[in-house]
């Protein structure tokens, strides 16, 4: 029962000031993406004319389902579902009402604000099909986003994510959907040939990190520059879109310090919460295993990961 669950964390959870300030950090950063595809000299104005036609008609779902305002709609939703003592028919019954849900919209057209997840997901992705981003409640916590944090921590955590899960609807394969979310053919082999030599950096720069990892014949692991291709774009991408756009929010308001931390510059504080964020701790055993099945690098690959992305993305100057 999902959605009841869901719809209890975003009732208790949830208020309405964090789904407006996290709407205009997703409006900002859309902006600045707009703006950058503007500047790319490399493609044509008919290119840039479809990609901004694209990008205005992206949707976002932000929080949870504008249905969750209505109690009787929650309750609507679990009509026929048999609840009794029995608790493991309890789970079947749920899924059953859940796959007859499912069928009676198998040969339904694809609705676009329609939610692919629910709320109390802990992430956040771009659906293709519906050229839609999607910021579950869940993922408007802390330590991704507090509402009465400085701008420069919520853009290096929260508005990093935003701005990746953005950056996806141009990767290589969000490219080949249309603003509706139909799949096209590229129509330009210049386009095509300029933007597989500009996502070569990152498969030739990546290919070269080596993890603190060996196989069994004592051999060093290296990243996968292929498999981590649109993960890697998205990153930098991700982080110089946050970041601009917290560069045009701070000067249009003065900007706090944490308690403790005023020696530390509010841009200093932006990448220190990105990396932050991406702190982990793994097994050898787990990153061996993982190295060549996860499209995405190591979170725990931070030195390097703050270098590829970050230094790749310009910003070396505001950390000194």
């Amino acid at each position: 029962m999902k959605n009841a669950v869901s719809y209890m964390f975003v009732k208790e959870y949830i208020s309405d000031n964090v789904i407006h300030q996290a709407t205009k950090m997703v409006e900002g950063m859309k902006e600045e993406l707009g703006h950058r595809i503007n500047r790319t000299h490399w493609l044509s104005s008919s290119i840039k004319e479809k990609l901004m036609e694209k990008l205005d008609n992206l949707q976002t779902q932000i929080g949870y389902p504008d249905w969750y305002k209505d109690n009787a709609a929650v309750i609507r939703y679990y009509d026929g579902l048999q609840i009794g003592s029995d608790y493991f028919q309890n789970i079947l019954n749920c899924e059953k009402n859940e796959l007859l849900k499912s069928l009676t919209e198998f040969r339904e057209t694809v609705i676009r604000d329609k939610w692919l997840d629910f709320p109390i997901t802990v992430n956040a992705f771009y659906a293709q099909i519906i050229n839609s981003i999607i910021i579950p409640a869940a993922e408007l916590q802390d330590p991704y986003f507090t509402h009465i944090l400085p701008d420069a921590i919520n853009y290096g955590t929260i508005g990093f994510v935003i701005g990746h899960e953005l950056s996806h609807s141009f990767d290589n394969e969000g490219i080949r959907f249309d603003k509706e979310g139909y799949k096209i053919p590229w129509n330009s082999k210049n386009i095509s040939e300029e933007f597989e030599e500009q996502s070569m950096c990152f498969v030739d720069q990546y290919n070269n990190y080596i993890l603190d990892v060996t196989d069994e014949n004592g051999e060093p692991f290296k990243l996968n520059g292929y498999l981590t291709e649109d993960e890697n774009m998205a990153d930098s991408i991700g982080i110089q879109i946050a970041y601009s756009t917290y560069k045009k929010i701070a000067k249009q308001k003065p900007q706090t310090k944490l308690p403790g931390l005023e020696n530390i510059t509010n841009d200093e504080l932006f990448f220190l919460s990105f990396a932050n964020s991406w702190c982990s701790s793994t097994r050898p055993e787990y990153e061996a295993d993982m190295v060549n099945k996860d499209e995405h690098s190591p979170a725990n690959f931070l030195n390097d990961k703050m270098n590829v992305v970050v230094l790749k993305a310009h910003f070396l100057n505001s950390l000194l």
